[in-house]
């Protein structure tokens, strides 16, 4: 599949990102709890400060979407993530932890175009991108029955490092990745 991996530094983009993960989030999962049913959109007060990626096809369309979130200017910057665990395993520690870290999120793929290839081009993007910011370090939390998206991310090479702890009001996987 041929798409066009971009940062969504458009309003455009952006609505595009948005309306794919209220397609994803709210419509097939059930999940409104960022939903805005008006508009079609589904965000999040972490978007503010989000590098929100895109896979465009060649119509315009939008067939997949992932965000990071810098730890270090965000609102995941209070939150804990195991922190002692993560000291350990990435050898990373107080602010030099917080400062190299990213959170990845709201990744999801078009339902028609699962297995194409769409989030891998995003993911390559974004990591390149995450290491010319600086970043070190990738967080990301799955719920722990979405065993497909883990396996996914493990074999991007994340590491499983926390499992069943509470993180924005529901129990999720944590893993990790080294840049």
């Amino acid at each position: 599949m041929d798409v066009d991996v971009r940062l969504a530094d458009s309003p455009r983009l952006r609505l595009g990102a948005f309306r794919l993960r209220y397609q994803v989030y709210a419509v097939e999962m059930g999940d409104g709890r960022f939903a805005d049913h008006d508009a079609g959109t589904y965000s999040d007060a972490r978007d503010d400060s989000a590098r929100t990626w895109v896979a465009v096809l060649n119509d315009g369309a939008i067939a997949a979407t992932a965000r990071v979130v810098l730890r270090r200017d965000g609102p995941y910057a209070d939150e804990n993530f195991q922190y002692p665990e993560l000291e350990r395993l990435t050898g990373l520690s107080g602010d030099e932890l917080l400062d190299s870290t990213g959170v990845l999120s709201r990744g999801v793929v078009r339902s028609d175009l699962r297995a194409s290839g769409a989030m891998h081009a995003i993911f390559v993007a974004l990591c390149a991108d995450a290491r010319l910011l600086g970043l070190r370090v990738l967080l990301v939390a799955s719920e722990p029955g979405n065993l497909e998206s883990i396996r996914w991310l493990e074999r991007q090479g994340f590491q499983r490092y926390g499992q069943d702890d509470e993180l924005d009001g529901w129990t999720g996987t944590h893993l990790f990745l080294l840049l």
